[in-house]
């Protein structure tokens, strides 16, 4: 095979280092914005969310958060996507609040 190959070296590469960063950046912001469409499409479920647990819910409100932040970024300012994701997590937390009651 190939025995030259040393991944410490690859990997100690700022070059390389840099060009996965990139990918990695790239892989995230598809993912958020192929994220926004289908919640622009087909918005969430309340119903479907009564039946995530805790843990699931405030997993997907972080997700959402972290696409928030992507689009109140200075370089992106899509601030009407914003107000598409902030209704979302309303639903969210609404959905989070009715948990909390009905554990009492």
């Amino acid at each position: 095979m190939n025995e030259d190959f040393n991944f410490n070296e690859l990997m100690g590469d700022n070059e390389m280092e840099k060009k996965l960063e990139e990918y990695r950046q790239k892989m995230i912001e598809e993912a958020i914005l192929e994220n926004y469409r289908r919640i622009e499409t087909n918005g969430l479920s309340e119903f479907h969310m009564r039946h995530l647990e805790t843990s699931e819910l405030i997993a997907l409100k972080q997700t959402l958060n972290t696409m928030l932040e992507y689009f109140v970024d200075p370089d992106i300012e899509a601030y009407e996507k914003c107000a598409v994701i902030s209704k979302e997590i309303s639903k969210i937390e609404s959905v989070l609040s009715l948990k909390d009651t009905a554990d009492i």
